[in-house]
């Protein structure tokens, strides 16, 4: 595949959440040449992490076994990552969604379309779910169209999407993290 400018790549591994900060220091070292540690990571007042100067953007997200590092080289972005579970999300549905998804994987697909757009504007999700309306791969923000996609892709049994300006996706399973 081509290298797009504009494409973000989410990376995806198995290990503890624990790991989490290893696995995008390993990502951003091997695949982008940026150097980083705890040291250069500065949280927004919601958790958001960033680097300064590094020109790379990333988010961070983690369901069952699996962690998954979103990075973009353009735009902003937000991550979410959902293990598929039988339980019955109905009411949840209704109440931040104002929809009765048919099936777990779709109650999944919006939690995880609203959920990367609250990351990807570094908010908070008490503060900010009811405000979302999802449409397709369109975001409403306060009842407002936002210029940003969340693509959503399906990978094994879990749901991942991805907000940002920036359309192309593409996943790279490493596998199970060792450092």
């Amino acid at each position: 595949m081509r290298y797009n400018r504009n494409m973000i790549t989410v990376y995806l591994t198995k290990c503890d959440k624990s790991r989490s900060h290893d696995f995008l220091f390993t990502v951003l070292e091997k695949e982008y040449g940026v150097r980083a540690d705890e040291s250069g990571l500065i949280k927004s007042p919601h958790g958001k992490l960033s680097l300064l100067d590094s020109g790379v953007h990333f988010n961070i997200s983690h369901s069952g076994e699996y962690i998954a590092v979103a990075v973009g080289k353009k735009h902003d972005l937000g991550i979410d990552i959902e293990k598929i579970k039988d339980a019955d999300k109905s009411k949840l549905a209704k109440k931040y969604f104002g929809a009765e998804p048919q099936t777990p994987e779709q109650f999944y697909t919006l939690w995880t379309k609203a959920e990367s757009f609250i990351k990807y504007r570094a908010g908070s999700i008490a503060a900010e779910l009811k405000k979302i309306t999802i449409d397709g791969d369109d975001i409403y923000y306060e009842g407002e169209l936002q210029p940003v996609q969340s693509k959503t892709i399906r990978y094994e049994d879990y749901v991942i999407s991805v907000t940002s300006k920036d359309t192309d996706l593409r996943i790279i399973d490493c596998g199970t993290f060792e450092y």
